[in-house]
């Protein structure tokens, strides 16, 4: 436990100097920074697995999966958040968020019997959250071309699907009490919740005219701490 703690600091003080520090001024340092704080939460992530002697191993290994797959979004991302380098972020983070989705289906079998991979109550909150941002397109977003949108609508319904998934699968935890389904309910559900904000952010920033440092500050502390919620939940599952 100690390590584990040793690199949430670590990670907390990475944090700091990435949005911080004036050495992170430049662009080269600042996507190192951004890249060191993302091997970060990998690091965090293997570290909770070996902890967790006695945990759900295929859960524990296509979390961190994602978690590679989220430190390629964050390099492409880093570089540009336009054209070539944007599709790679994006679908960089399309396919974690994938591997979320099956982290969180695996589990789900484990605790509970004859679970079904998608269940209609799933899908009511993805259709309410794909409506909303529909709604956002046409009236609040602008994007450069029909392209750029319709990979933002796929992404957004992956990410969808995921919060959806987690958040049932937390509060069947809740309701059958097992044993760490608060903490496991309140970082797999606190985190992907994070996760969703800090896309929404992000997708404000860059289509909806609102690039300023305090945006993009939220969006990156709400983001890494939505990582960090994650690879922490490894040990409690």
């Amino acid at each position: 436990m100690p390590y584990l703690v040793a690199l949430l600091v670590a990670e907390a003080l990475l944090l700091w100097v990435y949005l911080f520090s004036p050495l992170c001024t430049t662009a080269k340092r600042s996507l190192a920074a951004k890249c060191m704080c993302s091997a970060g939460f990998i690091l965090i992530a293997v570290c909770a697995a070996v902890l967790n002697k006695g945990g759900n191993r295929p859960f524990a290994l296509l979390m961190i999966i994602g978690l590679c797959f989220s430190f390629f979004g964050d390099l492409f991302l880093g570089i540009g958040t336009k054209g070539f380098y944007f599709v790679l972020g994006l679908l960089s983070f399309s396919v974690t968020h994938l591997f979320y989705i099956a982290a969180v289906t695996v589990a789900g079998r484990r605790f509970f019997e004859r679970q079904r991979f998608w269940s209609p109550l799933e899908f009511l909150p993805v259709a309410a959250a794909m409506l909303i941002l529909a709604a956002a397109i046409k009236w609040k977003l602008s994007f450069e071309n029909k392209t750029v949108m319709v990979l933002v609508a796929a992404y957004s319904f992956i990410l969808f699907t995921m919060l959806s998934k987690t958040l049932f699968f937390s509060a069947r935890l809740l309701m059958k009490d097992t044993v760490n389904s608060i903490p496991a309910a309140a970082l797999l559900g606190g985190g992907t919740a994070l996760f969703v904000l800090s896309d929404f952010i992000l997708l404000l920033s860059l289509f909806g005219g609102k690039d300023t440092r305090l945006m993009k500050n939220f969006n990156l502390i709400t983001y890494f701490a939505a990582q960090v919620m994650l690879a922490c939940s490894i040990i409690v599952l």
